[in-house]
């Protein structure tokens, strides 16, 4: 169960590698942005997967990416990533192209290795702000493997500030991963974007 879970968390978000842009600078600004294990810290870190994606690593205008480690614990793992632009008008632009995007349909045709995928869903988290900083949306998919059928939940939420944009995604089993938990690991994220680093 533990391996589905990461498996269909890793088929969504996990594959191939208001200042002045500097690709050094912005390159040190996306990796401070993304989840650490100290935001983590009862999270197993290890090295993000190396699947086929639904979320792509590049966004058209970026000057610098960065994905987060892979954490699990349990039947629950979380990851992230984030994105640089030379502008704000950029960034919109790339925050936009990530949130139109079908992940169900997208994870339904890629599949996952070890289970038969059955129905896969997308909808918006419901209480979540929506507009051009911030969206929330909710992916289930019922698998079957082995005679037996369960969901996966995959939360992945979008964030927006200046010339950053950021995702994470929380991917868990029976149920969904947990709001309270999920908005803490957004909210030290949202701090970093806030923060650029200088020179």
């Amino acid at each position: 169960m533990k391996a589905l879970v990461a498996a269909v968390g890793g088929a969504v978000v996990l594959a191939t590698s208001g200042g002045v842009a500097n690709p050094g600078t912005d390159g040190r600004w996306a990796r401070t942005i993304v989840l650490q294990k100290r935001d983590l810290p009862t999270f197993r870190a290890e090295a993000p997967l190396s699947s086929r994606t639904c979320l792509p690593a590049y966004l058209d205008g970026q000057t610098a990416f960065a994905r987060s480690q892979h954490f699990s614990s349990g039947g629950k793992s979380v990851t992230a990533r984030a994105w640089i632009f030379p502008e704000e008008r950029h960034a919109k632009g790339g925050f936009r192209n990530l949130v139109a995007r079908d992940y169900a349909q997208c994870l339904k045709r890629e599949g996952v290795v070890g289970a038969r995928i059955l129905v896969t869903s997308q909808k918006p988290i419901s209480g979540i702000q929506n507009g051009d900083r911030f969206r929330a949306l909710r992916v289930t998919v019922h698998l079957s493997q082995s005679g037996t059928t369960f969901k996966v939940y995959v939360e992945i939420f979008f964030v927006r500030h200046g010339r950053a944009v950021a995702d994470a995604a929380f991917t868990s089993s029976d149920r969904p991963f947990g709001i309270a938990a999920e908005t803490a690991a957004i909210e030290k994220m949202t701090a970093r974007m806030q923060r650029p680093p200088r020179g």
